[in-house]
């Protein structure tokens, strides 16, 4: 009898760890952004400075398999790949760019929280902390 009523309890949670979502699309959003150096996403402006800045970003997701998915992230008209994965979850992972780490969390099928961090390190002109909330603005991905 117990071990028909632990099934029972534990069923939906494994059934609910087991669903995937689709992250397919274009996403939008404004950066809240902390900026030190050179960054090819974020005006040079005062560089020497740290600076506080808001950007307008897209993340474009165009493949997915699985838990994995990739696509590209663009701001001010530069455009770099990403690659990211799910946590068994399927409610919160991590993105990787070309020098950087993002975090994220779901907060609906259409919304996620981010934030993203790089360090000034052999070969890099700045260090960026940043976090921002993106909406699903289409299914189908925009080039």
């Amino acid at each position: 009898m117990f071990n028909l009523l632990l099934v029972m309890v534990l069923l939906p949670s494994f059934a609910a760890a087991d669903e995937s979502i689709n992250i397919i699309g274009t996403w939008q959003g404004v950066t809240n952004a902390a900026v030190m150096g050179v960054d090819k996403h974020y005006t040079t402006i005062n560089a020497e400075n740290i600076r506080f800045v808001n950007v307008k970003m897209e993340l474009v997701f165009d493949r997915q398999q699985g838990q994995n998915f990739s696509g590209y992230n663009l701001t001010n008209n530069h455009k770099e790949p990403v690659i990211g994965a799910f946590r068994s979850n399927m409610k919160s992972g991590v993105l990787v760019d070309s020098n950087g780490t993002t975090i994220f969390d779901m907060v609906g099928n259409n919304k996620m929280d981010v934030c993203y961090a790089h360090v000034m390190s052999h070969g890099e002109a700045s260090a960026v902390a940043s976090c921002a909330e993106f909406e699903r603005q289409s299914i189908q991905p925009e080039d």
